[in-house]
């Protein structure tokens, strides 16, 4: 199990198009002066981008979307949590959310849109449920936060 807290995005795409994403990814964050790196997967259906610090994370997650062809979505990361134990992944998962001092609206748990990871569609549904219920006890989600 690895946490850590970085100044990555995390890009969806097609699957297919991971090359295209992190070129896209790669040329926007060279144009504002980043110096920053892609790793992508063939068929994974995201581009995982690291980016020199949390500012430029911050100014492409910010800006950069709406000029994206190839990103579905572009979302900044704060914490990863791989390889989850399968009895206990919201041990796992809520002292990340616990570590960013932000309250969220909402909450959603789910998987890149290929072969692969649509097997986990069952999983995230019922993570997702037990995520929220855990926010909601900590009262980590306010309905009117950004």
């Amino acid at each position: 199990m690895s946490l850590s807290t970085s100044a990555n995005l995390l890009a969806y795409c097609r699957p297919g198009f991971e090359g295209e994403c992190a070129q896209e990814l790669a040329a926007h964050d060279a144009a504002h002066g980043g110096g920053g790196y892609a790793r992508a997967t063939r068929g994974s259906g995201y581009v995982e981008f690291v980016c020199a610090d949390a500012d430029s994370a911050t100014q492409i997650a910010a800006g950069g979307s709406r000029d994206l062809v190839f990103a579905r979505q572009l979302l900044q990361v704060f914490g990863s949590a791989r390889e989850l134990p399968p009895r206990d992944r919201l041990g796992v998962l809520l002292p990340i959310i616990e570590s960013d001092a932000r309250r969220w609206c909402d909450a959603w748990v789910e998987s890149p849109d290929s072969d692969a990871a649509r097997e986990l569609a069952p999983l995230c549904r019922g993570l997702n449920a037990a995520l929220i219920a855990a926010m909601k006890k900590k009262q980590w989600i306010d309905r009117a936060s950004r």
